[in-house]
């Protein structure tokens, strides 16, 4: 009998021969076996190049290391390779630009290298900076970047004597660092995660009453000698402010120093008599200007701070508070970025 009738339901399969019937479904056992062998091959080229990628850039911060230490002002204690610590954090430093190699994250490592080298085993500064060389490969330029403006609006005040040299700073500064500071809170919560900052969720720092506290007083719009003598009132001479007098790009006076409080206290040293005191800083108040006016004219001067501006007003980087781990990285950035120079002991102790 010849004739077959098979029903096969919805989705199902019906096959029919009339002796035999093999049905092979994907790649045969051999095949499978040659695809394994392949890919086994394969695998052990890419190992192959990847432990050359990472040999070849453990060699690069070798060599960048000992260029460092090798030169005469050197800020590095070559000694620190006998200590048994040091060498834990140079072996982990290695480990992290092998991994992910990079121009910025080399000079990262090897400015914190040079800083922990001076640095006596043990201590609050060398701990902290052993972390900050642990986790130095796991930020991105982005979390560079808000760690290094958070930094300098909170915590420092750029060099400058005059408004000019503060607008060139901040020129600089922006320059570098305002495309890759992040517009949205993803960055600012992963330093958070790692430790680097805390976010206060209650309330946050103004942008231009910090610049307006920290700079006001060095945009001063000068006075004449003769406002200046009105000033002293007949209870002292111009001669006895020498020293703390400087003259401004139009010739106008202005006083030597960053804040007012530095001068009233200057004042105060120099046994200035009280009325003199008085009417010197009544002068002084009547020509530092607003906010918004620091606000108009840095806007005006530097083309990035506008949107240094917008980012700052809608993400979390006005509220961050950076622990000293994130000042050992924002220092860092800074330092090996725009050569910076103040000293991390300053906000390390």
């Amino acid at each position: 009998m010849s004739r077959q009738d098979q029903k096969v339901g919805e989705g199902g399969e019906a096959y029919q021969a009339g002796t035999s019937l093999t049905v092979n479904r994907g790649m045969s056992a051999d095949q499978m076996s040659e695809l394994m062998i392949a890919m086994a091959k394969q695998l052990q080229q890419y190992l192959a190049e990847a432990g050359a990628t990472f040999d070849q850039r453990c060699a690069e911060l070798r060599d960048e290391l000992i260029k460092e230490f090798s030169k005469p002002e050197a800020k590095a204690d070559s000694g620190a390779f006998r200590d048994p610590d040091y060498q834990f954090v140079l072996k982990a430093a290695h480990e992290s630009y092998g991994r992910k190699g990079g121009d910025e994250l080399r000079e990262e490592l090897v400015n914190l290298l040079g800083q922990r080298s001076m640095m006596e085993t043990g201590t609050r500064p060398a701990l902290i900076l052993n972390d900050a060389i642990r986790i130095a490969g796991k930020l991105t330029s982005e979390e560079y970047s808000a760690l290094a403006m958070t930094f300098l609006i909170k915590y420092v005040s750029v060099g400058g004597v005059t408004k000019e040299d503060i607008i060139n700073s901040f020129n600089r500064i922006l320059d570098e660092f305002i495309t890759q500071l992040p517009s949205e809170n993803h960055a600012y919560e992963y330093l958070a995660s790692i430790g680097c900052l805390s976010v206060n969720l209650i309330s946050g720092v103004d942008l231009w009453k910090a610049i307006h506290s920290t700079y006001g007083f060095r945009f001063g719009r000068g006075f004449d000698a003769q406002e200046l003598q009105e000033a002293l009132a007949g209870e002292a001479t111009i001669p006895q402010l020498t020293g703390q007098l400087t003259r401004l790009n139009d010739g106008k006076f202005w006083f030597v120093g960053p804040k007012r409080a530095e001068l009233e206290e200057g004042l105060r040293e120099r046994a200035i008599p009280e009325g003199a005191v008085v009417g010197l800083l009544a002068l002084v108040d009547s020509r530092t200007p607003t906010e918004e006016e620091i606000k108009q004219e840095l806007t005006a001067a530097v083309s990035a701070f506008a949107r240094f501006d917008e980012v700052w007003s809608k993400t979390q980087i006005r509220q961050s508070v950076l622990t000293s781990l994130g000042k050992a990285l924002a220092h860092s950035v800074l330092v090996s970025r725009i050569d910076f120079n103040g000293a991390l002991s300053i906000w390390i102790k």
